[in-house]
Order: structure tokens, then sequence, then C-alpha cells
């Protein structure tokens, strides 16, 4: 056998485990991709028995913790909707509703709270309060008490306001008699609070006979 021959039959082992190599190589290669193109099988990556394991660590809710109410469990288990919260924080309102905001005071209650307060003063002519009054001073400090400033004389008094008619009088409305020298406060009910004339005191009275009356004027809104 000649020298060439014989280093043929020594390369061609080699050969043969290279080409074994490759092959497994390329194997190898070729599962990888696949793997990564495809992504792992589910039970390729996690056995039956591991995923019961799973199942059963997951805690459940106790009764302890739910409630024994059913409405409460499916609370629990299903988020309740946009519409459920606004219905549920509705009927809460509902069921507990705020008190309703006390009225503010009417101008004419301080008015009336006021002459009444002065009821059996003196008479005192030129008066403007406290210690006695004239029937125009009264009547200012009346109306003053309730923020709204009123001529001081009567004769301007019967000019202040609006005009009315003596069947559309309202409490705190003025009616002025005697030529427009004596002005009286209404107070409802066809009566009056006036500091009648000297020797007399601030008192309760019926409205004057028309055939007396030379105005009847609105004060206020």
């Amino acid at each position: 056998m000649t020298e060439q021959t014989r280093s043929v039959g020594r390369v061609r082992p080699a050969t043969a485990s290279t080409a074994v190599a490759v092959g497994s190589l390329v194997a190898v290669v070729v599962g990888v991709a696949t793997v990564g193109v495809h992504g792992p099988s589910a039970s390729a990556t996690v056995p039956t028995s591991a995923s019961a394991s799973a199942s059963a660590s997951v805690p459940r809710p106790s009764a302890a913790d739910c409630g024994s109410d059913d409405a409460r469990e499916a609370d629990i288990r299903t988020p309740a909707s946009p519409a459920s919260r606004v219905s549920k924080a509705y009927g809460a309102l509902k069921n507990d509703p705020k008190p309703a905001p006390k009225p503010a005071p009417r101008p004419v209650a301080a008015v009336i709270v006021y002459a009444k307060g002065q009821l059996g003063k003196p008479y005192r002519w030129g008066g403007v309060g406290p210690r006695g009054f004239d029937s125009a001073g009264l009547v200012m400090r009346a109306w003053g008490a309730a923020g709204v400033n009123l001529p001081r004389s009567s004769w301007e008094q019967s000019l202040a306001g609006t005009p009315t008619t003596r069947s559309g009088l309202v409490p705190g409305d003025i009616v002025l008699s005697h030529r427009g020298a004596h002005v009286v406060l209404y107070i409802g009910g066809g009566r009056v609070i006036h500091a009648p004339r000297p020797g007399t005191r601030v008192t309760i009275a019926p409205l004057p006979p028309s055939s007396q009356v030379v105005a009847y004027r609105h004060i206020g809104s």
C-alpha cells in the first residue's frame, strides 16, 4: 500500500466524526429556533401535577371573610359596575337626607319684633327712642332694625316705598292719617302699632278709618 493510500485511510474516520458532530449541532439549532418561534407548549412547560398544585395553593376567601350574605359574596367576586356604584351612592343619600337649611328671616319680621318691643313706652314729641317715641320716630326705628332707612318725618314717610291699597296691606306697611301728620305700622289682622299722641304710650290699635287715611305705603321688596 502506498503512502498516499495510507493517508486517505487515516482521514476518513475523522471526516465521518465531523459530519456526525455537525449534524447534531444543526439539530440543536433547529430545535432552539422552533421553540423560539412557536413558543413552548403548555404540556411541555407546566405539567398537570404542577398545575393542580398551583391551583390548590391559591387561597380562597373563607365564609368569615366574605360573610354569609350572598350579595356580599357577589360583590367580592365581581367588581361593581359604574352604574351600580352610582345607584348605591344615590341610595345612601336618599336614605340619609341632609337637613334643609333654615330660610333667612324676612326683614319685616325684624320690623314687627322691634315695634312690639316698644309697647308701653311713652309718646315723646320728636322722640326716636329708646325712652320714648313719636309716631314717625317709632316707624323709622322699626324699619331701621331691618336695615331699611326711612325719612324722619311722617310727611316724608308718606312718599317712601310704593303705593298700595287698604285691601293690599301686608305686615310692615305704613298708613298715613290726619293729613299726613300721623303714621302707624301695620302688623296684620287689621291692627297697627303706633305712638298716638302726648300723654299716651306705644300701643296696638285697629286700622284708622279709611276716611282719615291719606296714604297706604308698601315698604320693602
